[in-house]
């Protein structure tokens, strides 16, 4: 555990600066601060000060309390108690003042009559890594869009990145890119001018009053977005405090429970639902709302930056647009419908495909140039008989007493019905009269399992034909074939050996 610093008062802080102020005119004080405390000077000026000259002194002992946790216990790692809950106070105060300015903003706009043409900012930010010692993350990818109920989104910025990224996090931006978005941190088109881009974002989000509108995003993207706005401000010579980042759950769950209230209906009785609505993302892949360089990407539309805050609009619209009397517009308020002339590589596949063209319907049959050339030589006279001769299967229960007859050797034999089982390599022969080419005649026929191949044994073996051993029956009783393995009880108590 690291070493409690001494307390520290007012005074302490008045005699730090007596004895710079006293040193500078060349007194020396060999025992330091004990010196200084017994100087009659000092503890004379000390008195003589009002309670407005002290101030600065004290609030110095209370920032110095505060930092080295003088006023409380420490935690295992060394941080003060009171620090961490000084923090923990200040984000609820954050959260609360956030909360209360979402709620005055949509309710004001509702006065008004305006909600449905009210507009927010939606902001996603992508990253290749993050660290988390330092509470630093390096974005790859951002998307501002302008939203609003009447006209959905109606304006995106996007912009791939390139920043510097420190030695030894290579191994994690491929983990990272590789399970998410995919953007290479090397990409020629990745935009490196922050001024650029500070200067084309804040004319999108204009101004209200001298100041801008607040940015709506997840709340597990608030340290990411933070980081990115400081690159702008820092490219930019500006202050960050001059944005705010504000919570989308909130806002979905105050707009949702203002169209609501409308038809007399309930809203979202807590921010979780609306949290769990956008995680739900039912239209994570919608497709043709990605940028150029994920449409190019097989399956990362659904990371995209641009495409989800597209997917935070309509997720928004599916629960708002209804309450308000606002139509439904397929691209604007929800996806466009699916788009059958879609020019791609499907497209240029099936392009002038008719059913009428046999051979395009031939070409997309799975099978080989056999089967093909001997069905396209048939004609419609020897299919049809071809399919009236066919015999349907029926299946025979051996098993039963009635069906017993039926495995007698000699029924078997006199049957006029029976026919020898056909080998593979029978059954792939071709008849003698059919005229085939040459190719196709002197194809190899397959031979049986569990056989030595044509070239170990220099000819074709004879094929034997099956017997009713190959073939157990249906009843489940086949030849019993008696365990090699030998029982050998296991050695204990009760199990045929003594202890």
């Amino acid at each position: 555990m690291p070493k409690k610093r001494p307390n520290k008062n007012s005074f302490v802080f008045f005699m730090e600066e007596f004895q710079r102020r006293e040193q500078a005119l060349g007194r020396k004080f060999p025992g330091g601060l004990k010196d200084v405390q017994c100087d009659p000077s000092c503890n004379q000026q000390w008195r003589n000060l009002t309670p407005q000259e002290k101030r600065p002194y004290e609030e110095m002992a209370k920032n110095y309390k505060v930092q080295s946790g003088a006023r409380g216990k420490l935690t295992t790692t060394g941080e003060s108690i009171a620090a961490l809950e000084a923090e923990a106070r200040r984000k609820q105060e954050m959260e609360e003042n956030m909360n209360m300015n979402i709620i005055e903003t949509v309710n004001m706009a509702n006065r008004k009559n305006s909600l449905h043409k009210k507009e927010f900012f939606f902001i996603h930010v992508n990253y290749f890594c993050r660290d988390i010692q330092n509470n630093l993350s390096y974005p790859a990818e951002f998307a501002l869009a302008r939203f609003s109920l009447e006209k959905g989104v109606d304006e995106i910025y996007n912009e791939i990145l390139s920043v510097n990224i420190p030695l030894g996090k290579r191994y994690e931006i491929q983990q990272h890119a590789q399970n998410t978005h995919k953007i290479s941190r090397d990409l020629d088109c990745a935009q490196k001018d922050f001024a650029y881009m500070y200067n084309v974002f804040t004319k999108m989000l204009g101004t209200d009053g001298g100041k801008y509108p607040p940015l709506y995003t997840t709340k597990e993207l608030f340290p990411v977005v933070n980081d990115l706005l400081e690159r702008f401000c820092d490219a930019g010579d500006t202050n960050v405090a001059i944005f705010k980042v504000y919570s989308i759950e909130l806002l979905f769950t105050h707009l949702r429970t203002a169209c609501a209230q409308r038809v007399d209906s309930e809203g979202f009785p807590t921010y979780m639902i609306a949290e769990n609505e956008l995680k739900k993302d039912v239209f994570d892949y919608t497709p043709g709302i990605e940028c150029a360089y994920h449409k190019l990407l097989d399956g990362t539309n659904v990371y995209c930056s641009k495409s989800i805050v597209k997917r935070w609009a309509f997720t928004i619209c599916d629960f708002c647009c209804a309450d308000l009397g606002i139509e439904m517009t397929p691209g604007i308020h929800c996806p466009a419908q699916n788009n059958l002339d879609y020019d791609g590589p499907i497209d240029s596949g099936v392009q002038g495909f008719s059913m009428n063209d046999k051979r395009a319907i031939n070409t997309m049959t799975p099978s080989c140039d056999l089967y093909r050339w001997k069905v396209s030589e048939r004609t419609d006279e020897e299919e049809r008989r071809r399919r009236l001769n066919s015999k349907k299967i029926s299946i025979v229960d051996y098993g039963k007493p009635e069906n017993q007859h039926l495995i007698d050797d000699t029924n078997l034999n006199d049957s006029a019905e029976f026919q020898p089982p056909v080998t593979p390599s029978q059954a792939c022969a071709l008849p003698p009269d059919l005229d085939v080419p040459m190719e196709l005649a002197t194809q190899r026929s397959l031979r049986e399992p569990n056989t030595k191949s044509y070239a170990e044994i220099g000819a074709p073996p004879p094929v034997p034909l099956w017997d009713d051993s190959d073939f157990p029956t249906i009843g489940g009783r086949g030849r019993f074939q008696k365990s090699t393995k030998e029982n050998i009880p296991m050695f204990g108590r009760g199990r045929g050996h003594s202890t």
